[in-house]
């Protein structure tokens, strides 16, 4: 069931849906105060469902907000549950990491949420995780397979692609995406060959725990992308993406440069000109500014125009689907049409 959120609570789930929060428990109360209880049973479900309930919970409390009992209910199974798959994934770390990415020369990168948190989390705040993601060499991606299964994972997905592979303990407890591309080749063919990966290790570093990572601006190159994509991410992902903007602060023109060269940025444009036929504001301001870096002749003219003046807003909201959400929300065109073109991302649990 496709539960869609309320304008006050789409509100007040940008402020809450984030490690830190921003605004002050007097702004949270007045806009709790507009919330009905069925408003808060469905951001809880959502939240619960995309596994921000300890971040949302904690400000909830910490803010002293009304709070509904099945609402509460909701969260805490939601934060248990959360709680329990971060466990099993920082065990999961700890197992790989001295086969995979210790040592003078490892034979993986590590990818996404583990490495953001290393280099953008405060020390002290939780990043919600399920998996643990890497890269292999090119030239090392059989070995990389072979000392997973060393320490008894086993393969149990394939992308349609072929570049991500997961591999899970024989109990499901611990789980590692294999990412022989950092993109799919599909979509992104400037990564689709074994150079272009291999490029990513020269220009690697490493991070605070001394584990190598993608540069400042490959990896925030890989995040903007998941940001050009926004419907298809989910709160997490999108925490991440502004918690590394935020510390790393990448140099524009290199930035461009990348998405460039992995022809990443005209298909990032593509799919942000279909949400913006749906409605201008689906197009977040932070997406804007991201896309401003961009050479005007890479983005279509109206999309360029318009990501200029929403760069230029001063109450930024959350990036990705939550706007296109809200969107959705206040629509008069027909439901069902619109999700036959785009499918929504809150059902997108993991």
């Amino acid at each position: 069931m496709i539960q869609l959120l309320s304008k006050p609570a789409l509100l007040l789930l940008r402020q809450l849906a984030r490690p830190l929060l921003s605004a002050e428990p007097r702004t949270l109360r007045a806009l709790a105060a507009d919330l009905q209880p069925h408003d808060w049973l469905a951001l809880s479900r959502i939240c619960a469902a995309q596994g921000t309930a300890p971040w949302v919970l904690a400000h909830c409390e910490a803010s002293a907000l009304p709070l509904p009992p099945p609402a509460r209910a909701v969260l805490r199974q939601g934060l248990a549950k959360t709680l329990a798959r971060t466990l099993d994934a920082d065990r999961t770390l700890a197992r790989i990491a001295p086969l995979l990415l210790e040592g003078p020369s490892p034979p993986c990168l590590l990818l996404k949420g583990r490495a953001v948190e290393a280099r953008a989390y405060p020390p002290g705040v939780l990043r919600p995780c399920v998996d643990v993601d890497v890269l292999p060499h090119p030239d090392r991606a059989a070995e990389a397979v072979k000392r997973l299964t060393q320490l008894g994972f086993i393969e149990t997905a394939r992308s349609p692609s072929g570049h991500v592979v997961t591999f899970t303990e024989r109990d499901g407890s611990g789980v590692v995406e294999l990412h022989h591309r950092p993109l799919c080749p599909l979509r992104f063919p400037g990564l689709a060959s074994r150079g272009a990966t291999a490029d990513l290790f020269v220009r690697a570093q490493r991070g605070p725990t001394g584990w190598l990572a993608p540069d400042d601006v490959d990896h925030s190159a890989l995040l903007l992308v998941h940001l050009l994509f926004g419907l298809h991410g989910d709160l997490r992902h999108l925490a991440d993406a502004g918690m590394w903007l935020r510390a790393v602060r990448p140099d524009g023109k290199a930035l461009a440069a990348r998405l460039l060269d992995w022809q990443a940025a005209r298909a990032g444009a593509a799919g942000l000109s279909e949400v913006q036929a749906f409605d201008p504001q689906a197009v977040s301001p932070e997406t804007a500014a991201a896309l401003a870096l961009l050479p005007a002749d890479v983005l279509p003219a109206s999309l360029a125009r318009r990501a200029a003046r929403l760069a230029q807003r001063k109450q930024p909201l959350l990036p990705g689907w939550l706007d296109f959400v809200g969107v959705l929300a206040h629509l008069d065109r027909p439901l069902p049409a619109l999700l036959r073109r785009v499918r929504p991302p809150m059902l997108d649990v993991d």
